[in-house]
Order: structure tokens, then C-alpha cells, then sequence
């Protein structure tokens, strides 16, 4: 199943080509990740849009690959040393 949100913040996202073919998701796809820090918490979402497909022959088919950026601010990771 794929949740569709419109977002004005849609980080790029690169797919794995099996987790690509699984999800049967394609580049221009816009997808919806849903996190949960805790059990009582509200879920938080991101939205992605797929730029690319990565075919390796190795883990990396299975992965969603994100910025670094967007990961943090999904996870609430502040990065050492600025602040944020």
C-alpha cells in the first residue's frame, strides 16, 4: 500500500531496484514515510520524491537512500557541532 501527501517540503529519495520492483514504485513517484519515536507518540511523516533507481547487485537494491539533511530532520537528529 502507498500513502500519497502533498507536501511542500519533498526531499529526493534514490530507490533499491528490488524494494523499487517490490513496492512497485518508479522515478517521479512521490511516497510518504511515517515515523513513530515512541508508542504514545503522534507519527511524524516525510514526503519523498523518487529520483533514481539504484541497481548495485548488492544491499543497496533493498534501500531507500536519503539525504542526510532529510533524515535528520525526519529523526529529530540535531548534527553535532552547529546547533540545530
Amino acid at each position: 500500500m502507498m500513502l500519497l501527501m502533498i507536501s511542500v517540503n519533498k526531499f529526493p529519495a534514490l530507490l533499491g531496484a528490488q524494494l523499487a520492483k517490490q513496492q512497485q514504485w518508479k522515478i517521479g513517484d512521490v511516497i510518504t514515510l511515517v515515523i513513530r519515536r515512541k508508542k504514545s507518540a503522534s507519527p511524524q511523516h516525510m514526503t519523498a520524491i523518487v529520483k533514481g533507481i539504484v541497481k548495485t547487485g548488492g544491499t543497496e537494491e533493498q534501500q531507500l537512500i536519503l539525504p542526510l539533511s532529510a533524515v535528520q530532520k525526519f529523526t529529530w537528529i540535531r548534527r553535532q557541532g552547529t546547533g540545530d
